[in-house]
């Protein structure tokens, strides 16, 4: 299970570092420039993009001093990420847990370059509660297959317990039946070669 779910997160994360890759290579200009307006506009659209509104919780560009050049945040850029260390734009490509307000995110970072030289940082933050939901989903899909699979396994066991139980228990009770004095024979069928062979010898005991 373990495996599975740590499969899952690294793809997420893989996803995101695709996600910043892929707008960094479009910011390049607007960085430079600091054209706040398309930024915003190229961050709005390609957190948008598909189905990334329910994975992507924000994004935003830093610039060397790292300055915010353009986010997503509808109501501003929260306070809670001003935070001097989490700005830092040396820290050019990561994943680091943060939370801001209520809310928490795994933030991804990567560097913005023009000519081999960096220029600036994208974040994009995807939705921790998005990822842990998914987890849980995974989680209970494969504690259901193993419940089944348990299940069936006991089904199994107790099926073949009684075809090879029932059979001795039977010739158990004819013994008996023959240490009592009741020297009828019985009816013999659907038995094994060799618990025929030990019905056989009870009845010629008798």
């Amino acid at each position: 299970r373990w495996v599975l779910v740590s499969s899952l997160i690294t793809r997420m994360e893989q996803r995101g570092v695709g996600i910043a890759e892929s707008v960094a290579d479009k910011s390049r200009t607007l960085v430079l420039t600091e054209n706040r307006e398309a930024l915003n506009r190229v961050l709005y659209d390609a957190s948008r993009f598909g189905s990334r509104e329910t994975l992507i919780a924000y994004m935003f560009v830093l610039d060397l001093e790292g300055k915010v050049l353009g986010h997503t945040f509808s109501s501003g850029f929260p306070e809670a990420m001003l935070d001097a260390e989490r700005l830092d734009p040396g820290r050019t490509q990561g994943i680091e847990a943060v939370s801001f307000g209520d809310k928490s995110a795994y933030d991804i970072t990567f560097p913005v370059e023009e000519g081999g030289s960096k220029i600036g940082v994208v974040h994009v933050g995807l939705r921790k509660g998005y990822i842990d939901e998914i987890v849980s989903r995974l989680r209970i899909t494969f504690l259901g297959f193993i419940s089944v699979i348990v299940i069936i396994f006991f089904g199994i066991a107790h099926w073949l317990s009684g075809y090879i139980t029932r059979p001795m228990g039977e010739l158990i009770g004819r013994a008996e039946e023959i240490s009592r004095g009741n020297l009828e024979p019985v009816a013999r069928s659907g038995r094994s070669p060799h618990e025929g062979y030990l019905s056989d010898e009870i009845e010629q005991l008798a």
